[in-house]
């Protein structure tokens, strides 16, 4: 088990990948508190870490951290996920111990379902996701984009 918290619902969203020395890099969502989680394994237990807490600016705690997709981008954990409050598509970036993040795509549309994001062969990472646009018929698109 990489994360147990008492009481706790970690492990949702989840999402793996291994870097050049076989280190086990994990993106997830603890259910619970609605936040990105972070840890790794190596031979041992990373420390779990809050990559995204929810906390936004002049609003309430967004929930977060649903449809992660992890991958790396020169070697840093670099995590694609949704804002499920306003259905915005965030990029974090591991810097140190530090995690910035990033609207990549907001707006009325409902984006995030769903992320997948590839950087095969050392290219440049493309993401795609679910997108909802409730005044249009039909309603659901698949987004192409490089985060």
């Amino acid at each position: 088990m990489l994360d147990s918290v008492t009481p706790g619902d970690r492990g949702m969203s989840a999402s793996a990948v291994i870097d050049g020395s076989g280190a086990v890099h994990v993106a997830y969502q603890d259910a619970l508190g609605d936040q990105l989680m972070y840890t790794m394994y190596n031979g041992t237990v990373g420390t779990p870490e809050i990559v995204d807490d929810g906390t936004r600016a002049g609003d309430r705690t967004h929930p977060v951290g649903a449809g992660a997709a992890i991958y790396l981008v020169n070697g840093t954990p670099t995590i694609a996920y949704q804002d499920g409050l306003s259905s915005d598509v965030y990029v974090a970036n591991k810097a140190g111990a530090a995690w910035t993040k990033n609207a990549v795509k907001s707006g009325l549309l409902l984006d995030g379902f769903a992320i997948a994001v590839t950087t095969s062969h050392g290219s440049a990472p493309v993401a795609a996701w679910g997108q909802i646009d409730p005044a249009a018929a039909p309603n659901r698109n698949l987004v192409i984009q490089t985060p």
